[in-house]
């Protein structure tokens, strides 16, 4: 019995949250961390987001799903989101629900700069709800937009 009681009690519960490690949204620049002036490199952006879990496909005709990502070069990322989103971007949209392709990037002068921008995830579908119909008797829809930053270090030196 006391053999019993003492193994009870030393028993370790390990309560961890199932959402604990979850990230709605993850990304991968890919890009040099180091690049010399005038030196070209070909990049593009790797991502998850949390619409795969209502689809993966932009050929889908019940889940419309459409991915970008607006970005520029800058030396400087002290702003704040709404900042960016107004200021002159590039616009690059996704090849499939895991990728979007920048292409070469290089930079004129040497010092810190930064590839700032954000990923735009959208997704539209009709609302499964009976009887729910919008004023011209159409089916409502849903849309669900997620806007995430990401930014890329970058240290270009003079060649030598």
């Amino acid at each position: 019995m006391i053999i019993l009681l003492g193994g009870l009690m030393s028993c370790k519960k390990d309560s961890k949250k199932l959402d604990e490690d979850y990230e709605p949204f993850k990304y991968t620049f890919k890009y040099p961390d180091t690049v010399y002036v005038g030196e070209s490199h070909y990049s593009e952006v790797l991502y998850f987001s949390d619409l795969d879990t209502i689809t993966t496909s932009f050929d889908d005709e019940t889940y419309k799903r459409y991915v970008y990502m607006c970005m520029k070069k800058t030396k400087n990322i002290n702003y704040d989101f709404k900042t960016l989103k107004n200021s002159v971007l590039d616009t690059l949209g996704a090849l499939n629900n895991r990728k979007i392709p920048i292409g070469e990037i290089e930079f004129s002068e040497a010092g810190i700069h930064y590839l700032d921008g954000y990923v735009v995830d959208e997704v539209i579908f009709t609302v499964p709800i009976e009887g729910e119909y919008d004023n011209n008797g159409e089916p409502l829809y849903r849309y669900i937009v997620h806007e995430n930053r990401i930014t890329k270090k970058v240290v270009v030196i003079n060649k030598e």
